[in-house]
């Protein structure tokens, strides 16, 4: 080798957010850096890139209002929970998981008869059914208000963390969905 020879070693430049707006996958927000770019991922997503989901369930831990809760999931990308409780199986593990250790009562779900009275509905539109639901015994009963506008499905720790209907105005926890 000729010692008056330079190799020549390619440099990376780093990329920045401007080059590449898409860098940050399932609407992660970019941030350029001194060495590169970093990818602030949403709740549900994790890894450089956002790439990689990190769940399909949370709990947020503010109490909310029915429809505050639904409004809080869909800002953040998803929505309140439905397939999940519907599916006896993930049910289940949310419940364990996620409600059990938390200090609340009533954790909010994607399930409700705001539309007709009787007539419950999930947020996604799936009509519920004796197979996708998992009412305490007589519940839905319309009962825990003088109006009688118990018109929302909570998970209730008190019913052995089964469904039951509530003033849609209560403040519970949100169970949110990834969407």
């Amino acid at each position: 080798m000729n010692l008056n020879q330079q190799s020549e070693t390619a440099v990376a430049l780093p990329v920045r957010c401007a080059d590449n707006p898409a860098v940050c996958n399932h609407n992660g927000t970019c941030y350029d850096t001194s060495t590169g770019y970093v990818c602030l991922c949403n709740a549900w997503y994790t890894g450089r890139n956002c790439e990689t989901v990190l769940r399909d369930h949370l709990v947020v831990t503010t109490l909310n209002t029915w429809v505050d809760a639904r409004n809080y999931c869909k800002l953040i990308g998803g929505d309140l929970v439905t397939w999940g409780i519907r599916n006896a199986a993930v049910r289940r593990s949310i419940i364990n998981q996620l409600l059990r250790p938390i200090k609340g009562d009533g954790f909010w779900i994607g399930l409700t008869d705001r539309q007709k009275e009787s007539r419950w509905v999930y947020v996604d539109g799936v009509s519920a059914t004796l197979n996708n639901t998992d009412f305490y015994n007589l519940e839905p009963n319309n009962l825990g208000s003088i109006t009688g506008s118990a018109n929302c499905a909570q998970v209730f720790r008190g019913f052995s963390f089964q469904m039951d209907d509530d003033v849609c105005r209560a403040l519970k926890f949100p169970i949110c969905e990834r969407r």
